[in-house]
This record gives C-alpha cells, sequence and structure tokens, in this order.
C-alpha cells in the first residue's frame, strides 16, 4: 500500500492518494507512523487529514506536545485555523496538559474566538485549577465586555499567584474598564513594586495616569513606550531639545508612533516659536501647513543644520502639564486647493446633507476590540434618508463595501489609507463625520470637520474622562455609547437618538 501511495503522489493524483492515507491510518497503531502520514498530509496540503492522523497519534502525550511546535511553524501562521485543529486534537487527546491548553487558549485568543475560549476554559478548571488559566479566562471574558466576570477570574488569579506581576497587571486593566481608576492604579503600583521594569505596568499607569490628569507622572512613565517594539524610536547624532524658543533654533520634530498620534501631537507645532522641521509619514506631507519644512526619506545629510531634536510623543511633556494647557485651533492640516467646486446635492435629489462614517479602529493592543462598532449598527442609518452617507473606513473588506452599497451608502474608489489628500478634500467636502477612534478621525479633526467621536466609557487616555468635550481637537464632540447591541432596544433608540443629534447640530 506504501507503493501505492507513492505512486499516486508521484502522479499528482491527490484524491487517491488520500484514500490510501486514510487507509494506512486505519491500519496503524503507531503513533509515529501516523506523525510520518501527517508530515506527507502538510507537504501536499492535505490538511483535515492530516489532523486526523495526528488526532490518533495524540494519545502519546510526546507526539501530542509536537502540536505546540507545529502551531509556531511559518507555514502554521499562515493558516491559524489549521494550527487551532492540531491544538485542539492535542487538547482533546491529553486533557489535562497544561502546557498544550495554554497554547491552545492563546491561539485562540490571537484569532479573536474568545467565546470559544471561554467554554474551553471553563471546562477545564474543573480537573485543572491553575493561575495560567484563570488569567487567560479572565481575559476572553475581558475581550467579550464581560468585565464583572473577567474581574472575578483575575481576583482569583491574584489569590492562587500573588507574586505574580501579571496577575497585578490583569486585575489594574479590568478595574480601569470599570472605571474604578483609584483600585488600577494601586494595582499597577504593586506589579511595579515586584518587577520594577515591567514595562506593561509602566505604559499603563502612564496612560490612566494622563487620562487622570496627572500630567507630570504620566508624561514621564510614557516614555517606557520606547520598549514597545511597534514604536519607531530613531537615533539621531543630536542632543535632545529642552524647549529652546530662539528664533534661530532649529528643531528636528520627528514621528515616533502611528498616523493617528502624529496628527494629535502635531497640533502643538504653533507653540514652537524656533526654526522646525518635520520628519512625519510621507502621506501627510501635501496636508502640512504652508511653510512647514519637511524632511524626506531620502535624507543623506549628516543633521548638521539641526540643533536639537525630539519625538513627537515627547513633545506634550513640555505643554500640557493641566488640563488649562489645552488651546485647541479649529484647523491645522489643509488639503492642496483643487479647481473644481466642492459636490452639492443635486437638484431634486432627496439628500440636503453628506455625513462620512467609519466603524473600526486600532489593534488590540491599542483596544481596537473594545472601541470599534459591529457593521450591523449602520443600518440604523437608513433613519435619517436626507442624509447621503459615505463610507470612510480604510480597511473595509468586499464583503462589507458591498453590504454597505445594498444599504444605500457609497464608498469612495480612491485608496482611503493611502491616499490622504483625497481623504481629506472629501473630508472637507462634507457636513461632518461620525465615527470611532481611528487615524481618520484625527484627520478630520484636523482639517476642522465637524466629527462626533463614539467612544466606550473608559475609553483611551487621549479622551481623558469628560463625557462630551474633547480637549485635543475644537470641533470634535465626545458620545461615550459603545457598545452598541440591536438587539436591545434601548441601545438601538439611544444610538438613533446620537445619529439625529450629530445631523441636527450641522
Amino acid at each position: 500500500m506504501l507503493e501505492q501511495l507513492q505512486a499516486a503522489l508521484d502522479n499528482g493524483n491527490h484524491q487517491e492518494a488520500q484514500v490510501l492515507i486514510g487507509a494506512i491510518s486505519d491500519q496503524q497503531d503507531s503513533p509515529h507512523a501516523q506523525i510520518s502520514l501527517v508530515n506527507i498530509c502538510l507537504k501536499q496540503g492535505f490538511f483535515d487529514l492530516g489532523v486526523r492522523c495526528f488526532a490518533k497519534a495524540a494519545n502519546l502525550e510526546s507526539v501530542a506536545l509536537q502540536a505546540i511546535a507545529l502551531a509556531q511553524e511559518p507555514a502554521m501562521q499562515q493558516n491559524t485555523e489549521l494550527a487551532i485543529a492540531f491544538l485542539h486534537s492535542a487538547h482533546i487527546a491529553q486533557p489535562k496538559n497544561l502546557a498544550i491548553l495554554v497554547s491552545l487558549a492563546d491561539m485562540l485568543l490571537a484569532s479573536n474566538q474568545s467565546d470559544k475560549v471561554e467554554v474551553i476554559l471553563r471546562e477545564a478548571l474543573t480537573t485543572l485549577p491553575h493561575a495560567e488559566i484563570v488569567a487567560r479566562l479572565a481575559e476572553a471574558y475581558f475581550r467579550q465586555g464581560k468585565f464583572h466576570d473577567a474581574k472575578a477570574c483575575a481576583v482569583l488569579g491574584l489569590e492562587m499567584s500573588s507574586n505574580n506581576p501579571q496577575s497585578h497587571i490583569n486585575l489594574a486593566v479590568i478595574e480601569k474598564s470599570l472605571n474604578n481608576l483609584p483600585q488600577s492604579a494601586r494595582q499597577f503600583s504593586h506589579a511595579l513594586e515586584l518587577a520594577p521594569d515591567n514595562f506593561f505596568a509602566h505604559i499603563n499607569l502612564a496612560h490612566l495616569s494622563l487620562m487622570s490628569g496627572e500630567f507630570a507622572l504620566g508624561w514621564s512613565e510614557n516614555e517606557w513606550r520606547w520598549r514597545d517594539p511597534v514604536c519607531n524610536r530613531e537615533q539621531f547624532p543630536l542632543p535632545l531639545w529642552q524647549r529652546e524658543q530662539e528664533p534661530t533654533h532649529h528643531l528636528l520634530l520627528w514621528a515616533d508612533q502611528g498616523l493617528g498620534d502624529q496628527i494629535m501631537f502635531l497640533s502643538l507645532y504653533q507653540r514652537l516659536h524656533c526654526q522646525v522641521t518635520v520628519k512625519v509619514d510621507p502621506r501627510l506631507h501635501p496636508l502640512l501647513p504652508a511653510g512647514m519644512q519637511v524632511l524626506t526619506q531620502s535624507y543623506d545629510g549628516d543633521y548638521t543644520e539641526f540643533d536639537s531634536q525630539i519625538s513627537l510623543g515627547s513633545l506634550p511633556s513640555h505643554f500640557i502639564t493641566s488640563f488649562e494647557d489645552f488651546s485647541p485651533v479649529p484647523s491645522y492640516l489643509q488639503p492642496p486647493a483643487t479647481d473644481g467646486a466642492a459636490p452639492q446635492a443635486e437638484p431634486g435629489s432627496q439628500y440636503t446633507k453628506r455625513m462620512g462614517f467609519s466603524w473600526r479602529g486600532g489593534r488590540y493592543g491599542t483596544g481596537g476590540g473594545h472601541r470599534s462598532l459591529d457593521m450591523d449598527v449602520w443600518s440604523l442609518l437608513k433613519t435619517a434618508p436626507e442624509v447621503q452617507w459615505v463610507n470612510l473606513q480604510y480597511d473595509s473588506t468586499e464583503t462589507e463595501r458591498a453590504w454597505l452599497q445594498e444599504q444605500g451608502i457609497e464608498t469612495p474608489e480612491f485608496d482611503l489609507k493611502n491616499d490622504l489628500v483625497a481623504s481629506a478634500q472629501l473630508l472637507t467636502e462634507l457636513d461632518g463625520y461620525i465615527g470611532v477612534d481611528n487615524s481618520t478621525l484625527h484627520l478630520a479633526a484636523a482639517l476642522g470637520v465637524n466629527a462626533t467621536l463614539l467612544l466606550p466609557t473608559v475609553a483611551d487616555w487621549r479622551w481623558f474622562t469628560e463625557i462630551k468635550h474633547c480637549y485635543w481637537y475644537k470641533t470634535v464632540t465626545l458620545n461615550r455609547a459603545l457598545p452598541v447591541n440591536l438587539a436591545e432596544a434601548e441601545d438601538s433608540a439611544r444610538f438613533m437618538a446620537i445619529i439625529n443629534g450629530c445631523i441636527e447640530a450641522l
């Protein structure tokens, strides 16, 4: 039968090869023989069959543990569902193996399958009560917005592992989401007592302090962001700027974080009274104020024309020491002038206004899960038939765009993510914008567009704790309306009231 299998593989007869592999697997008791078949299946792309062969071998614990290594293979990183299938087979065969269970939970969490993690871990806790499992169950509850259940797990985890700084951090993050800010601060402090160099405790304490208006501590702790791999720390042969404001002083101001933060912190540019050159995302270059000098990616000089440097993320510590220090301007970015007039509603059109909207923002590490809206919420836009709605979600999928088209909502044909000039021109032509915390909101705000920002009750530090007032942008109104569940009549009515309020305010 092995010779037949080899011949089928050599001839490219995949159907026959899979039948033969299945028959050989059924005849074999040896786990190692099954693993050989698994390797053939993975090489040939017979993934479901490979999982089936692996399940027969996973009764041997040493074999089951190979699922952890398999899940880390580069090919598996491109096929997370396959990796999960192998890990799940290993867990079924070895339900009391902590390493397999934790790997499965982590893979499911990374794939945004928190509901499945909840089911698996709740069952596992009955026979395997362990702090690692409790911590991941707390994470699963947290990602689903079940904050009180998450807190109960985090408290239990802390009792099981009180000397683990991560246990304190887990509870602190949940307390923050429940708006228990003093309790959250205490837990971050406990974590730092146990691990003074813990990045996650420092950066979360920074955000909590800033949110609470403790700016001196917040900006100081925020310097720990340099430990974050997504933070861009450039090395320049220049001293750090110390608020030198002489007109002849030449400062290099450079971007260290994402597009939204670059836009937000550029609002402080007006407070610099020395010569400034900025190094920011090239997509922003055409939108910068006239006269602002830009350092391009092609620069190959030795930086001797500059006297000092500072990152945009460190600039606020020199100007924002209390809420009274905020002084937003109506706009500070501007699209290039165009020859054509802004589009107007056609005579006889049912539309009297045009508004843009978006619903998704951030990765999970920046709170993306809690600051986004489900697509079906936008079906309520039909309650405002006088408005022509424009989809400004920069990463909307083909399926999402098709659904929106069925709702009568247009999507621009240009690249919303990379063509910021076209995005800016469109935004300035609209009557208003409503959306979640993402870079499009920052762009609209910096352009002076009337915007409503939809937030959870406890949002990112940038929006502090005010109910409506936005400190960074003059034309933005905050609305702490998330999450929205259309299955709840009260939520639907509340969201419709928000939409109508935005329209009436224009």
